[in-house]
């Protein structure tokens, strides 16, 4: 009788978890697409203490502890906006850490762009065009002479564009920090970092970037020049998931090219005769567009 007194004794110090699985919390999910962190939920453990949080940007790790708390709930306010967080939950009991629980993701949602306005934009053209001395750089800007925009027809892409920016059909988005390029299928993805990125596909860009890669095939300064200079009219095409130089996964605002523009010398007074001026080639985009100056003809004749 003492004997099993005393083994019910023990029993009853002991931690309630009877295997590894019963100390593992289960059906951990987190919040996607959330305005404010990222909310964390999931099924309890009898007999735990609290519970530990972790956090990585990589689904397999490193993760770090990024808070505890009693309940069983979480929400992550440190959370960057658009970047994809993996999370894992222990149980804690008596100062110990329970095996991890399956990983899920969550991402909080970017704020909305605004993008830029047409006027905003030519009232910073305020610099000199540079004096051009060396040979090297006089052979880029007589490379280039050959894709400039005709100075009449510049003028009439703006003024139709600037329509479609101020009627909320286009928006106008630059700053790009970072690009990739996919020469087999011509297409330019431009990137602002945390914020959006921009698809434009252009047989003519590609050509402009071989073109110059040979005036300069050490380093290829003069794409990568055109490229951070550009501006993009574009359409939204919603939240995709996007994987960044740095491997890091995120949840972006998207948005096809139907235009983008840019010069070798930014923001200069004589823009407007030293800027070249690209159209998608995207055969929906352009009929789309096609479609959108129809019915704009006929809504300023009925007008």
């Amino acid at each position: 009788m003492k004997n099993m007194l005393f083994a019910l004794l023990i029993a009853a110090a002991l931690p309630v978890f009877g295997n590894d699985s019963d100390k593992i919390v289960k059906k951990l999910k987190s919040e996607k697409g959330s305005a404010r962190g990222i909310g964390l939920a999931w099924n309890g453990i009898d007999g735990a203490d609290e519970y530990a949080v972790y956090r990585s940007v990589f689904a397999d790790g490193p993760y770090e502890e990024i808070g505890r708390t009693a309940g069983e709930s979480f929400n992550d306010k440190n959370a960057a906006p658009g970047v994809k967080y993996w999370y894992r939950v222990s149980a804690i009991v008596d100062d110990t850490a329970g095996p991890p629980s399956e990983p899920d993701f969550g991402y909080m949602k970017i704020p909305e762009i605004k993008g830029e306005s047409m006027s905003r934009l030519i009232a910073q053209k305020k610099r000199r065009l540079p004096l051009i001395k060396s040979r090297k750089e006089k052979k880029i800007i007589n490379f280039l002479k050959k894709y400039y925009t005709n100075e009449i027809k510049l003028s009439i892409i703006i003024f139709v564009g600037e329509r479609y920016v101020r009627k909320g059909e286009l928006i106008l988005l630059t700053r790009f920090d970072d690009h990739k390029l996919d020469h087999k299928k011509r297409t330019l993805f431009l990137i602002r970092k945390g914020k959006y990125i921009v698809k434009f596909y252009s047989n003519r860009l590609f050509t402009i970037l071989k073109e110059a890669g040979k005036l300069d095939p050490a380093g290829d300064k003069i794409g990568k020049r055109l490229l951070n200079n550009a501006v993009t009219y574009c359409i939204y095409t919603g939240i995709k998931e996007f994987t960044g130089s740095d491997g890091i996964t995120y949840f972006l605002h998207s948005y096809e090219a139907v235009g983008l523009s840019t010069e070798y010398y930014k923001n200069c007074r004589e823009w407007r005769s030293n800027t070249i001026m690209l159209g998608s080639s995207n055969k929906k985009i352009k009929e789309m567009m096609r479609e959108a100056q129809r019915k704009s003809i006929k809504n300023d004749e009925e007008d």
